[in-house]
């Protein structure tokens, strides 16, 4: 999944990356009100499991955070809208 126009590009098949969210999943988490490479990730991978049909636009708002919390609940998480360390790791391993 490419998004050349802002110069970013990912591949949800990068288990290295994957695995270093888990590492670093604290360091690196998405709620409401962020705007970083990492919303793109979530944004996507959630897409692609279809959690989350908007545009790809690196913005965590309601429609990211619903799409957050709708994955969280039914991957038995705690529903916080927050995508860290254990979000990270179902985002990538389920």
């Amino acid at each position: 999944m490419n998004n050349k126009e802002l110069g970013y590009t990912f591949d949800l098949n990068n288990t290295y990356y994957g695995s270093m969210c888990i590492k670093y999943g604290n360091a690196q988490i998405v709620k409401l009100g962020k705007k970083t490479r990492d919303v793109y990730l979530v944004q996507g991978t959630l897409r692609v499991k279809g959690y989350y049909t908007s545009t790809l636009d690196g913005y965590c708002g309601n429609v990211t955070d619903k799409a957050i919390r709708e994955f969280q609940r039914d991957s038995g998480l705690t529903v916080d809208g927050e995508c860290g360390a254990n979000t990270w790791d179902k985002l990538f391993n389920s």
